[in-house]
């Protein structure tokens, strides 16, 4: 007992010692010890760490409930943009004289007497399992048995294409339980995550498996927000499905286990229908800083998204996982890592302590906060658009600001806005897009290469994706304004490779402009150890690093709009029918 309660200590001593090295900020960064709750003075002209830190902690808030696309949270975020845009002083560009771009919605609901039948018992949806469709005709499984595979995502092993190929498969969802990080390796993940989704993707139907309860969504358990002529299509979908693990077991004959099964066990039946209804809760904001008479018309876009991911499907302990996070990125870039299984046991629970203790203790976490994804970038083109509002002097050109909804569920408000523009598609010179610019220290894992090899950020770490993929002035614009200014950026271009695995440079909005041919690039500090998990809060925000992009941005939009031209487009034109390529 007291050996166990000293090798407590020494662990808890370790934890802090490994948290200070984890969490220490690259010199003149922000202090990472910021509180989870702040409330800031009001923001002023000038471009500040401050200011940007008083909106994002507003924006990304709990009370924002994780700001889930077509839900009264999404529209919450958009109210508080709108009232913003509005006390600047910016012009609206949206509908009807507003700021406002409403963007239709069809949702379906599962109907809640839906059931999975497996032998002769009889699952109830919304207690045993949930399901989506994002389709009007579904494919219903008739006396199937699914093939199990385990963890989805396990590093130690991934399915091929051909043996998924048309098959039912039952994964057990990954990071439900502490020792799933253990048994994923961390950020190897990252590298298995094409192949795993390719073999998914060629499957008939995929099963998940989430835990011992559900946990409901917006709009009860289970529902798809899809929207226009893809969802009226009268063709064969697929089911989403996910089940208890009560349910799991009766499927397999068995208990649940990691290991993959061989097909066997029982057969299941799905009996499942949903009802479909017609939403207006989604929006994006269009606000505009008018450019000097004689600008033709002409606009610098600069667009982030509004929305998140909403609530999680499980509740974990937020410092919990955090630790997880930091210690497993740690342990793969740090060859001197502790390397057996009761040191790094060791290491992970002191510093689940170390960060209990400054953190105020415990806490139960299922809000997706989206500090950095994407409450950093909207919370910039706030900032961009009070500076720029107050300037005596207005640019040539006019510059329109976009708050997208929809990035999360793929690119739904900008793909709806560049097909119903308020402006003349035309008119639009160029394309700014911030998603994701709230890290990118030595603590983070920025980038993966094709290879799936993690590389981690530093000072002055800024991706830059599509700056010259259509015009090389875009990419010579930021580069002569960060000489200017002395802003220090390193700009990192290896994730907008053609053919790169990450496919990054299609997974946002700028991408539904590029498809028209307009010169578009993102701005990201890549990923970190937050991305899309409960702990991307406030806290861990590098503010300092943000006001910095914040104002490579405004100088370079700036730049643009008093060029004595247009960018020009010297590359040829995408068909926008097409599918982006990376």
């Amino acid at each position: 007992m007291f050996r166990h309660i000293f090798d407590r200590q020494l662990h808890w001593v370790f934890g802090r010692i490994l948290i200070a090295l984890l969490m220490s900020p690259p010199l003149g960064a922000q202090s990472p010890a910021l509180p989870i709750k702040y409330s800031g003075p009001p923001t002023k002209a000038e471009i500040t760490s401050g200011d940007l830190m008083t909106r994002l902690y507003q924006f990304a808030d709990d009370s924002m409930q994780g700001r889930l696309y077509s839900t009264t949270f999404a529209r919450k975020a958009t109210d508080y943009v709108e009232r913003e845009v509005g006390r600047l002083g910016l012009l609206p560009l949206g509908e009807n004289g507003t700021f406002y771009q409403t963007v239709p919605v069809v949702i379906r609901a599962l109907d809640p007497a839906s059931t999975i039948t497996v032998g002769r018992r009889q699952f109830r949806a919304g207690k045993d399992f949930a399901a989506e469709a994002a389709t009007r005709r579904f494919t219903q499984l008739h006396g199937v048995r699914p093939q199990y595979l385990g963890l989805i995502y396990d590093t130690s092993r991934v399915p091929s294409v051909e043996q998924l190929a048309g098959k039912v498969v039952l994964v057990r969802e990954a990071f439900r339980l502490p020792e799933d990080r253990n048994r994923q390796g961390g950020f190897r993940v990252a590298a298995t995550l094409p192949g795993w989704n390719r073999a998914l993707a060629a499957a008939a139907q995929v099963i998940r498996i989430v835990g011992d309860s559900l946990v409901p969504d917006y709009r009860g358990f289970g529902a798809m927000q899809p929207r226009g002529p893809e969802y009226l299509a009268d063709e064969e979908g697929l089911l989403g499905l996910r089940i208890t693990t009560r349910l799991a077991e009766a499927i397999l004959g068995g208990s649940l286990n990691d290991d993959p099964a061989p097909i066997g066990g029982n057969a299941l039946t799905t009996n499942i229908q949903f009802v479909d209804r017609k939403l207006d809760v989604a929006r994006n904001v269009i606000a505009m800083v008018p450019g000097q008479s004689g600008s033709n018309g002409e606009y610098v876009v600069l667009s982030a998204h509004s929305d998140h991911l909403g609530l999680s499907l499980s509740r974990e302990e937020h410092n919990a996982a955090k630790a997880r996070s930091l210690f497993f990125f740690r342990m793969e870039q740090d060859s001197a890592f502790p390397k057996s299984p009761a040191d790094r046991a060791g290491v992970l629970a002191g510093l689940v302590d170390s960060l209990r203790l400054l953190h105020g203790g415990a806490r139960v976490d299922s809000v997706y906060n989206g500090a950095d994804d994407d409450a950093s970038g909207a919370v910039a083109l706030l900032e961009i658009a009070e500076s720029l509002a107050s300037a005596r002097v207005p640019p040539k050109r006019s510059v329109l600001f976009i708050w997208h909804t929809g990035e999360e569920s793929g690119l739904i408000g900008s793909r709806y806005f560049t097909e119903n523009p308020t402006v003349p598609l035309d008119s639009i010179v160029a394309v700014i897009n911030l998603d994701r610019v709230g890290h990118g220290s030595v603590d983070d894992p920025a980038s993966v290469d094709s290879s799936g090899r993690i590389f981690p950020g530093g000072p002055g770490y800024l991706q830059l994706l599509g700056a010259r993929r259509l015009s090389g002035e875009l990419g010579d614009a930021f580069d002569r304004v960060n000489s200017a200014l002395h802003l220090g950026f390193n700009f990192d271009l290896s994730e907008d490779a053609p053919g790169h695995p990450q496919q990054v440079y299609c997974r946002s909005d700028h991408a539904s402009y590029a498809r028209f041919g307009i010169p578009s690039v993102l701005l990201t500090t890549g990923g970190n150890i937050d991305y899309h998990s409960v702990t991307d809060e406030p806290q861990y925000i590098d503010y300092t690093h943000l006001a910095a992009i914040t104002r490579l941005v405004t100088a370079t939009s700036l730049e643009i709009a008093n060029l004595d031209h247009r960018i020009h487009v010297t590359m040829p034109k995408p068909n926008p029918k097409s599918a982006c390529v990376q």
